[in-house]
């Protein structure tokens, strides 16, 4: 039998890399999986024609060898996507509890809370003086009986007329009426002239009729002159008149407004 003579190296084959098996014969090594024939070169050609016996190897009862590398494509494990997916649910729940917890915030912003309003405007309060001053500058706050009156320092002159504004605060915690008759906000100089109401588009009874107005608990109303004073119930009237060169002070004089009796705002020019 005509036999490829391959000499004899390693322990395994070099074709396939199965591990090779003795033979009957001397030197000689069969391949358990390919069966490719090696010699041992340590014997002579004599020595390998001695006792030809061929082990008989079946194929198909042969493993592969275990140190042989094997690839299973079913097997391969795909982390990413699964990494991506809760990477994501949790990006996704961070955004529900964001919008949640804004809705709760704006409900809360939007819910009245009295109790916390009253206790602001408390703190706020200012003191409130025994009696009440006969003058005060301008821009100075004047606190009396649970009201406040603020003259704005400004005053304007156009066509002859002079316009002035003010604020008035209720302290009070329930509702408060205020009356008064618009001829008792008066209009002066220190030479002693009179300014006296400029009608406007009203009619010339209306300086002596009462008006009211309505003060929620703390409420807060800003009073100016306006030429159509009788129209809305926070104007007050303008007054006329030139001021001369010679006048230093001018003076807006409240003679029976609410609690506010006989109390001049001095206007320094």
């Amino acid at each position: 039998m005509n036999v490829e003579r391959n000499p004899f190296i390693l322990g395994e084959c070099e074709r396939c890399g199965a591990s090779l098996k003795k033979s009957k014969q001397k030197g000689k090594y069969i391949c358990e999986y390919c069966r490719a024939v090696y010699f041992d070169s340590n014997y002579s050609e004599n020595d390998w024609e001695e006792d030809i016996d061929e082990v008989s190897i079946d194929v198909d009862d042969y493993q592969p060898p275990t140190s042989a590398t094997t690839y299973n494509e079913n097997k391969k494990k795909i982390v990413l996507p699964g990494a991506i997916i809760l990477s994501a649910i949790g990006v996704f729940l961070c955004v529900i509890m964001v919008i949640a917890g804004s809705i709760t915030n704006r409900r809360t912003d939007r819910k009245p809370n009295t109790s916390s309003s009253n206790e602001k405007q408390s703190i706020e309060k200012p003191q409130m003086l025994v009696t009440l001053p006969k003058a005060v500058k301008a821009g100075k706050a004047v606190a009396y009986k649970n009201w406040e009156i603020v003259v704005s320092p400004e005053f304007t002159v156009a066509n002859n007329r002079l316009a002035f504004a003010f604020s008035l605060q209720s302290w009070h915690d329930s509702n408060q009426i205020l009356s008064y008759e618009p001829k008792t906000i008066i209009v002066y100089d220190n030479v002693g002239k009179v300014y006296p109401i400029n009608l406007g588009r009203c009619e010339p009874d209306l300086p002596y009729l009462t008006r009211q107005l309505t003060f929620s608990p703390y409420e807060k109303m800003s009073f100016s002159s306006n030429s159509s004073w009788c129209n809305t119930i926070t104007y007050i009237p303008t007054y006329s008149g030139v001021i001369m060169q010679d006048v230093n002070n001018l003076y807006l004089h409240f003679e029976d407004f609410g609690v506010f009796k006989n109390i001049t705002f001095v206007f320094d020019l």
